[in-house]
């Protein structure tokens, strides 16, 4: 997973400054192995010398696309000082991103400071093996793909963001055939292994036997890792090249997913 993230304050960008911290890798990879963790943002801290200098829970904000989240507004320092860094802070006070400046900012007490954090998740693909090599991943076009609905609850909160419910560990997985709505084959008995200390799970859908076909050349067009909770493809692989299957053969997918 690719994460990053851009500060501006008075209209002086700084890019990709900092990490998420341990807390916030914590939460999603328990989301990832089916635990609900993850948090709203609720304040921005402003520092000094690692010292919490003022705060604000006053921010606008928007998700300029699916993985991408915007946070900006204004702030009025309670004394002058320079400004060396950001925080992120959710509703539960945990800290989810330590931001520092490339260069302080001299800020006065009592003038307003312009403010803005922006935050993009994109998939780190290695390269795949098997047909899955001539698939496209996707993890972001959509607010139920994996890294957008994360972007979305620490942006909304859960209950916002999904009324309905979501769970961020895949349950089922299909295979869609050519015409691009019939699932030929499918499993509901996802394996995932999670290694806490390379804070990676693992899925494997096992076996799935092609049951049907739509065509006599019939080929995979979409494979789904499905949330059954919220319905929506978390993960979701479109054809480049068509992978021929007949009823009878056998899919099965597998997928690492470090946070």
């Amino acid at each position: 997973m690719k994460v990053k993230h851009e500060v501006a304050v008075n209209g002086k960008r700084f890019t990709k400054l900092g990490s998420p911290t341990t807390t916030l890798r914590e939460h999603i990879f328990a989301e990832l192995a089916g635990t609900a963790k993850l948090d709203r943002i609720s304040k921005i801290n402003f520092y000094s010398a690692e010292t919490v200098r003022d705060e604000t829970t006053s921010f606008n904000y928007e998700m300029p696309a699916p993985n991408k989240i915007r946070i900006y507004g204004s702030y009025t320092p309670t004394s002058s000082y320079d400004l060396d860094a950001l925080g992120i802070v959710t509703a539960g006070g945990y800290s989810y991103f330590y931001t520092a400046l490339a260069s302080k900012v001299s800020v006065v007490s009592g003038i307003p400071v312009n403010f803005e954090w922006t935050l993009t998740l994109t998939p780190d693909r290695a390269t795949p093996t098997g047909f899955l090599s001539n698939y496209n991943l996707d993890m972001t076009s959509s607010e139920y793909r994996l890294l957008a609905a994360v972007c979305k609850i620490i942006l909304l909160g859960r209950s916002s963001a999904f009324p309905g419910g979501i769970s961020l560990k895949p349950n089922k997985c299909e295979v869609i055939a050519s015409d691009a709505a019939t699932v030929i084959a499918q499993s509901t008995n996802i394996q995932m292994t999670a290694d806490d200390v390379a804070k990676q799970v693992t899925y494997d859908t096992g076996n799935m036997e092609v049951t049907t076909t739509t065509t006599a050349n019939e080929y995979i067009k979409r494979i789904r890792l499905v949330d059954t909770v919220s319905g929506g493809g978390l993960v979701v692989w479109d054809y480049v090249q068509a992978e021929p299957v007949a009823k009878g053969d056998y899919v099965r997918v597998k997928i690492s997913i470090q946070v």
